[in-house]
């Protein structure tokens, strides 16, 4: 009989892979840890995989599904001139926003957003209890 099991970075709280196996839970973690000592395992049924996440609560791991974001956009577009922002509010705090693929730690709760060149931008927030959320922000 096979089980469906989480495999998640003690380390970030990601998730890394989730999969069936016929090892014991016990010999799926062994295997696991062997090359990765901060990765360890939590049975999953398999419907809620996807959109599980691994929570550290009162020095315990905690399965949980994903939250959405409640994050939306003062305004859809920016101007290209440096100076004028749109702001995603509210976020987690902490997290991180990746623009283009490159991350920016926020701290507060709020990203700001500018941009200088005309284009399109992707910003994307992929935090481990969340689920992921992107938008193509256009300045104009």
């Amino acid at each position: 009989m096979s089980s469906f099991y989480l495999t998640f970075d003690t380390e970030t709280s990601r998730v890394l892979s989730y999969q069936s196996s016929v090892l014991s839970e016990e010999s799926l973690r062994e295997m696991v840890q062997v090359n990765n000592p901060t990765w360890d395992i939590s049975p999953v049924e398999e419907q809620d995989a996807k959109t599980a996440c691994m929570v550290f609560v009162d020095g315990v791991w905690e399965q949980r599904q994903k939250l959405s974001l409640t994050a939306t956009w003062s305004a859809d577009t920016v101007a290209a001139d440096g100076i004028a922002e749109i702001v995603l509010f509210p976020l987690p705090i902490p997290c991180t926003v990746y623009v283009d693929g490159a991350a920016i730690t926020v701290d507060d709760g709020s990203f700001e957003f500018s941009a200088e060149s005309i284009g399109y931008y992707s910003i994307r927030v992929d935090e481990p209890a969340y689920l992921q959320e992107e938008w193509v922000i256009n300045a104009l």
